[in-house]
């Protein structure tokens, strides 16, 4: 219930806070109408480990695809802001998961190959086992980091928080709330 409250009251204050922000000095609003706005789009290959907080406990090993751009919607004057959309699957003793998320994280420089940042999470995830389906909204935090490669790749690590709606299979509700340690291997255009 705490985590719940704090991920909770975080998000809150994120979706009040950043929209009040824009009217700060140098951020844009709609920079993707502006002259010189690039997408610098990226895909990574992502796998991990991502350990359900249900009854089972149960460590699942997702894996998946994330594409990354540049935000349309703002831009932040000492900061990037990168929305990602990510698809990961993942199949434990036939209990599968295929999770289609949108997580912005604002990433800041720290090193000159190294960026590091944070950002919440929305989501839809189906389940499916032998006895049936269902489908559940989720929204979550992390933090992630990401190292530059040569020849535009580059190595990325996340961990993430993830709150997730009870869903009904075969009449028994359970969680789906998990926590996960996220690996990516990608290339930017």
């Amino acid at each position: 219930m705490k985590r719940t409250t704090l991920l909770t009251t975080t998000l809150l204050i994120t979706a009040i806070v950043l929209p009040l922000s824009t009217q700060a000095k140098g951020w844009q609003v709609l920079p993707i109408t502006k002259a010189g706005y690039k997408t610098n789009t990226a895909i990574a290959i992502v796998g991990g480990a991502m350990q359900a907080k249900d009854d089972n406990q149960d460590v699942f090993s997702p894996m998946g695809l994330e594409v990354s751009i540049n935000c349309p919607l703002l831009k932040a004057p000492n900061h990037t802001i990168r929305q990602r959309i990510s698809y990961l699957q993942s199949d434990k003793n036939g209990f599968k998961t295929q999770a289609f998320e949108l997580n912005p994280h604002h990433m800041y420089k720290v090193a000159p190959k190294v960026t590091a940042g944070f950002g919440p999470s929305v989501g839809y995830t189906k389940v499916k086992n032998s006895s049936g389906h269902d489908g559940i909204f989720t929204f979550g935090i992390g933090a992630s980091g990401r190292y530059d490669l040569p020849n535009n790749m580059f190595l990325g690590a996340e961990a993430r928080y993830v709150k997730a709606q009870k869903f009904e299979i075969a009449g028994k509700k359970t969680g789906f709330d998990n926590a996960r340690a996220l690996v990516k291997f990608g290339y930017q255009f």
